[in-house]
């Protein structure tokens, strides 16, 4: 089963500065959640992006100094641009799930600006995958999902909005 979220944020902000902060994110400062911690779920930290053409890729970097590889799918500039997940093995979210062979897994994800009056439209749309028992855990697994890629947007949007 491989279930698809989106959640979106207006950034007060030029497009370059959006598109500059969504490629090669920075957000060491940011606080997350208390119930990341509680929940065993990995401070992110930043993400860069490496360009060899024709081919991109990027790597997230979190505080339990694992990381998630990214193989850039679509690549649009000031527009999006999509990727895969792969997670470094031993990459593990409340404790015991496993990122890199679990049944509960980040398959893909995209960024989509979209220009409106007062600012860009963000989204960020997560694809994952659960699978075994772990099914019948796929509410709490949505809830946390959407809580997390809040998050990210919150701390882009306050990136791209202090500059």
């Amino acid at each position: 089963m491989s279930p698809t979220l989106s959640s979106s944020v207006r950034v007060v902000a030029p497009p370059e500065t959006v598109w500059s902060n969504i490629t090669n994110v920075r957000i060491d400062s940011s606080v997350p959640p208390r119930l990341f911690t509680l929940l065993g779920i990995p401070k992110p930290l930043h993400a860069e992006l490496f360009e060899k053409p024709p081919e991109r890729r990027r790597v997230a970097y979190f505080a339990n100094g694992k990381r998630f590889s990214q193989e850039i799918t679509w690549w649009k500039p000031l527009e999006g641009y999509a990727f895969t997940f792969r997670a470094d093995e031993g990459f593990k979210v409340a404790f015991v799930l496993d990122l890199a062979r679990g049944p509960f897994r980040l398959v893909s994800g995209e960024y989509h600006m979209a220009e409106r009056e007062g600012g860009i439209d963000l989204t960020l749309t997560s694809t994952y995958f659960v699978g075994g028992l772990m099914r019948l855990c796929s509410l709490p697994f949505a809830i946390v999902m959407r809580a997390f890629q809040r998050y990210l947007l919150s701390a882009i949007k306050q990136s791209c909005e202090e500059r």
